[in-house]
């Protein structure tokens, strides 16, 4: 989009479409405390979770971790995911807990944004695995175990 009464060309970069709802545009004041409450009893300030600079991933996994169930992270789906207040509250928490400024924020993001939704595949991954492990004998394989304790207990007298 040119603007032809400054000569100034905007730019999407990163794959970010402008308008965006769920990009910072200003550089608000960082929060001190970000609690969420899953429950009356329960309630975890987000931005008292270990993570380093170094490792956003982790500290955004970690988020993951208090702010959905296994059950909530495995039946959402990517755009329902994006479009949900703890996406959100992942974002904010990122932005006040390593104090990033809007440009910051916005060229971290992308890279986040992909943490977020592979913690998602992977824990798709670990239901589609543990509901296909089910082990079922047939009635031979029952029938020759039962055989085969009679046998061992038979030199036990």
């Amino acid at each position: 989009m040119l603007d032809v009464e400054t000569n100034m060309i905007n730019v999407a970069s990163n794959g970010d479409q402008f308008g965006d709802e769920n990009i910072i545009v200003d550089d608000s004041p960082f929060k001190s405390t970000l609690i969420y409450v899953y429950s009356e009893s329960v309630s975890v300030d987000q931005l008292q979770l270990y993570g380093a600079q170094t490792h956003m991933g982790r500290y955004v996994a970690l988020v993951m971790d208090k702010l959905f169930t296994f059950e909530e992270i495995t039946t959402i789906t990517k755009d329902e995911l994006v479009k949900d207040e703890r996406y959100l509250i992942i974002k904010e928490a990122v932005r006040s807990r390593f104090k990033l400024n809007h440009e910051m924020l916005r060229s971290e993001w992308s890279i986040l944004h992909e943490c977020i939704l592979q913690k998602r595949r992977n824990e798709l991954k670990k239901k589609r695995s543990s509901t296909g492990n089910v082990t079922v004998q047939s009635a031979s394989q029952v029938a020759l175990h039962d055989d085969f304790d009679e046998f061992i207990s038979s030199f036990a007298n």
